[in-house]
């Protein structure tokens, strides 16, 4: 899978953290949420949405370039 083009972005109620997918030529929007993100790849509790997008994209590797 290779991801689209569009940075992952912290959601408007701060429950996760949407990106998107390319599977089969075709896009697919994912979230991940904020709890899943703190219990499983260190994501320190209340964190700021730029530490949550930072976090995201080292545990997964996604940059979105």
């Amino acid at each position: 899978m290779e991801t689209v083009e569009l940075e992952p972005q912290v959601l408007a109620n701060r429950r996760g953290v949407a990106f998107s997918l390319v599977f089969q030529n075709r896009p697919v929007e994912c979230v991940i949420t904020i709890a899943a993100l703190e219990a499983h790849f260190w994501l320190e509790a209340r964190a700021g949405d730029s530490a949550s997008s930072k976090n995201f994209v080292m545990a997964t590797g996604a940059s979105g370039r």
